[in-house]
C-alpha cells in the first residue's frame, strides 16, 4: 500500500466517527468568533486551491488530507489535491466567485464539520461556467489555525440525477444510463 493510500485509509474511520458525533451534537451557543474563524478558513482554502497558492495550501492541508468525489468512489490525497490545484492554474481558467449558503456547523472538540450549499463561477476562454452543489468539509484546529484535512463536494447535477435515476421507469433508466458531459447545465 502506498503512503498516500495509507493516509487516506487512516482518515476514513476518523471521518466516519466525526460525522457521527457531529450529527448528534449540533453546535449550540457557538461563538461568533469561532464561526468567523471557520468561514475565513473555508474561504482561504478555496481561494488557495483556485489560485494554486502552494504556501497557503501547505499550511492548511495536513499531510493526511483527503477528498472524495460526490459518488464516494474516488479518493484523492494531499499530493493529488495540490496537483489538481496546479493543473487548474495552468489551464488559464480563473475563479470569478465562490459563495456559500445554508451553512451548518457542528463542533466536536477541536474539530468542526461544515455543511453548506456552494456556488462557483469559473471563467475560461471568455466563457463563464457556474457549478452548484453541497460541500461537506472537516476543519481541525491546530494551534490557532483551522486546517482542512477532508472535504467532499457533491455537484447539484449529480444529486439531481441520482434522485431522478432512482425512478423505475424505463425512460428514466435509459436517460440515466448515459453519462452526461460535465459542461451540461
Amino acid at each position: 500500500m502506498s503512503p498516500n493510500a495509507a493516509n487516506v485509509s487512516r482518515m476514513k474511520p476518523f471521518i466516519v466517527l466525526l460525522i457521527a458525533v457531529s450529527a448528534t451534537s449540533p453546535l449550540a451557543g457557538q461563538s461568533t468568533d469561532v464561526k468567523r474563524q471557520l468561514f475565513a478558513a473555508r474561504d482561504s482554502i478555496w481561494h488557495a486551491w483556485f489560485t494554486n497558492d502552494t504556501t497557503l495550501l501547505s499550511r492548511l492541508l495536513p499531510p493526511a488530507a483527503a477528498t472524495v468525489d460526490g459518488s464516494g468512489k474516488q479518493w484523492r490525497d494531499r499530493a493529488q489535491i495540490v496537483q489538481e490545484s496546479r493543473d487548474f492554474a495552468l489551464s488559464n481558467a480563473r475563479l470569478v466567485g465562490v459563495t456559500f449558503e445554508n451553512t451548518q456547523i457542528a463542533l466536536a472538540g477541536q474539530s468542526a464539520l461544515l455543511q453548506s450549499n456552494y456556488q462557483t463561477i469559473i471563467e475560461s476562454a471568455g466563457r463563464r461556467d457556474t457549478t452548484r452543489g453541497r460541500a461537506t468539509e472537516l476543519f481541525v484546529r491546530v494551534g490557532n489555525t483551522w486546517t482542512n484535512p477532508y472535504w467532499q463536494l457533491e455537484r447539484a447535477e449529480t444529486r439531481d440525477a441520482r434522485s431522478q435515476c432512482s425512478s423505475s421507469t424505463s425512460v428514466r433508466r435509459r436517460k440515466c444510463g448515459s453519462k452526461a458531459s460535465s459542461n451540461d447545465p
